[in-house]
């Protein structure tokens, strides 16, 4: 009796199996594959799992410093803060020196940025009631400290 080859003992294993027996038997049911052909889906837009960045010795002196700061303030706010600094730079300069499309091409980013922040302020506002709805009913103490220094600083703003 002939053994059968080390390839056909390798390749088998339960799973694959298992997989086999369900495609066939549910194949009358469906008429075909259970999944499709090609399948392109984002799975959990929006996510990273990894960083966007790879920082490592090779481009950084120093990751771990990095990966601390990026931690505390993201490369969003850095360049946020960098433009703005620009910016207010830009608007120093006597007017002819204004009119440069590198400052043009920067002032439409920025406000394209704006934008995309107003458009966002309905939702932010919105998380800020439920988190303050939330303190109200878990931490009031907390709350009322909170809605103190709220109307505290409301208050200045009028007389401003």
């Amino acid at each position: 009796m002939e053994k059968p080859s080390k390839d056909l003992y390798y390749s088998y294993s339960p799973q694959k199996a298992w997989t086999q027996w369900v495609s066939q038997a549910m194949q009358p049911l469906f008429g075909g594959n259970l999944a499709p052909d090609a399948l392109a889906q984002s799975i959990l837009p929006g996510w990273t799992f990894a960083n966007v960045v790879n920082v490592t010795e090779q481009n950084s002196s120093s990751p771990e410093t990095e990966r601390d700061v990026v931690a505390q303030q993201s490369y969003g706010k850095q360049l946020g803060r960098l433009m703005d600094a620009v910016m207010a730079l830009i608007d120093e300069l006597p007017k002819n020196a204004r009119q440069n499309e590198a400052f043009d091409k920067l002032r439409e980013l920025s406000e394209k940025i704006n934008n995309i922040k107003k458009g966002w302020e309905p939702t932010r506002l919105r998380r800020l009631k439920e988190e303050l709805e939330s303190l109200r009913l878990n931490r009031p103490e907390e709350y009322r400290r909170i809605a103190s220094d709220l109307v505290e600083n409301a208050a200045a703003l009028q007389t401003k």
